[in-house]
Formats: C-alpha cells, sequence, structure tokens
C-alpha cells in the first residue's frame, strides 16, 4: 500500500540535498553561510532525516545546528480508485543562536523559501504534484525551534482535482 508514497519521500529527500543553497543553510553555522562553499551531499546527508523530528532534540544526542526531519503522517488508502493519500511534514529546525543570517534574512525562513521553491507543485514519478498546505511555528527547547511545514501527497491511479 504505502510503496509508492515511501519511494517519493526518498525521492523528496534527494531533492533537497541536491540544493546547493539548502545545504549551505543547513551546514554552515556562520551568518553569512550563502556566501561560503556548498558542502557535499554526503557531508549533509546526515542533516535531512526520515525520523521523527525528536531525533533532533539536544538531549538525545544530536549535535547540529540546524536539521531537517521529513515524516509522513495520515494515510489514508481509497481501494475503490486505488489511491493512498499522506501528509508530509517537514520539520525545519534550528538553533535559536543561528537564527539570523545577514542580509536581513533569518535562517529557518530562508530554508522554509528553499524548501517551498523546490517542492511546491513538484510532480514527483510515483505521486501527484505536492500541494502546500502551510507551517506552524515549533519549539523543541529553549535552544532550538524551527517550523513544520506541511504537504499534501496523493499517490493513486485516478486523476483527482483540486487535491
Amino acid at each position: 500500500m504505502l510503496e509508492n508514497i515511501q519511494e517519493t519521500l526518498f525521492q523528496i529527500r534527494d531533492t533537497l540535498i541536491s540544493d546547493d543553497d539548502l545545504r549551505k543553510l543547513i551546514y554552515n553555522d556562520s551568518n553569512n553561510a550563502l556566501e561560503l562553499d556548498a558542502p557535499s551531499k554526503e557531508e549533509v546527508s546526515d542533516y535531512f532525516s526520515l525520523a521523527p523530528i525528536f531525533e533532533f532534540n539536544t538531549e538525545a544526542g544530536y549535535d547540529h545546528s540546524c536539521g531537517i526531519a521529513l515524516v509522513l503522517t495520515q494515510f489514508d488508502e481509497d481501494e475503490d480508485i486505488e489511491e493512498v493519500s499522506a501528509t508530509l511534514i517537514v520539520n525545519v529546525i534550528v538553533n535559536n543562536e543561528k537564527w539570523l543570517l545577514t542580509n536581513k534574512k533569518v535562517r529557518p525562513l530562508a530554508i522554509i523559501d528553499r524548501i517551498t521553491s523546490l517542492l511546491l507543485n513538484k510532480k514527483f514519478s510515483v505521486a501527484t504534484p505536492l500541494e502546500f498546505r502551510g507551517a506552524s511555528n515549533l519549539i523543541l527547547t529553549k535552544q532550538i525551534s524551527g517550523y513544520a511545514l506541511t504537504f499534501g501527497v496523493l499517490d493513486g491511479s485516478a486523476e483527482i482535482e483540486n487535491f
């Protein structure tokens, strides 16, 4: 039932990791992160998690200033039209001391801007285009906060309008 959606989750992660600016924002701690060289995909791979957000809690040993967790929630299957829908939560987590960037930019918002431009209405091979549904503030500890972005994901054989 969820094979196609799982494949889409990996494609989404690969799309995000492939973006130079997003890698700069996630990896480089300095306030001029976008002016520095982009780290390799291998250097940032553990900054992009497919595990629940609690892995980013400092008490659990997470030692990066930033991170992104991709989590699928709210699965629904309609066997009559052979489709599966899910909600994708993209958690953007940033150490509060690293929020401000140069040029009057805020790191988590710059990260969100990159993510939405990479994913908004993009059709992955096994799903209809992702639909951005909103974002909410996320506070994990006194030192770590960010945003939870919500996207709709639909996989199925039927053509769906207004998903």
